[in-house]
């Protein structure tokens, strides 16, 4: 415990002095709370470097749309509870253009499902890990807002919990796909 405090009075001591090297940049993605969820990201430039490390949290309901088939025959819902990512990305262009510009990087994701079954009062939680490819392409509205356009592919594991409801199994894909867009704020 006492290493861990000695660690975030050091991180709170060295944080102001990586603000005034680099933006910090503050992003959520819209169609998380569109879709009933949250989104919430931090990124932050390693001392002007091309690197950018951050981090964030998301949540969600998957429209029954989104599903397989054989989930909507069912009538299985589909919701991502609170979960967590890491990623590190590398601007092709001169980070002093203020992180304008294409980028690639990698990420790490832990998901938590929870599937349900209302006419059968049934549910079940698991939890996976994914790691995946990403690249996309960060465009200033103004000064401070920006847009950024991602997309990933990468793998995705069962880490712990339960994937059935019912008579209905939920099979976990070993690759995923996904494209976003976030709006964001740099300090």
């Amino acid at each position: 415990m006492k290493r861990l405090f000695v660690l975030g009075i050091s991180f709170l001591f060295f944080l102001p002095r990586l603000w005034a090297q680099s933006p910090l940049m503050l992003e959520v993605d819209p169609l998380a709370y569109a879709m009933e969820g949250h989104s919430g990201a931090v990124k932050f430039p390693l001392f002007g470097s091309p690197w950018v490390f951050g981090g964030g949290t998301f949540a969600l309901k998957l429209p029954q749309a989104a599903l397989e088939q054989e989930a909507q025959d069912k009538d299985v819902q589909m919701e991502i509870l609170p979960g967590s990512r890491a990623f590190a990305l590398d601007w092709f262009l001169d980070p002093k253009d203020n992180y304008a510009g294409w980028h690639f990087g990698v990420m790490r994701a832990q998901l938590n499902y929870r599937l349900e079954r209302k006419e059968l009062s049934q549910e079940a939680e698991f939890k996976t890990q994914g790691d995946l490819f990403r690249f996309g392409y960060q465009w200033y509205l103004s000064e401070s807002f920006y847009l950024d356009f991602w997309a990933g592919s990468g793998k995705e594991a069962l880490v712990s919990g339960e994937t059935q409801v019912g008579d209905y199994h939920h099979e976990i894909p070993s690759r995923r796909q996904m494209a976003t867009l976030h709006l964001g704020y740099a300090f």
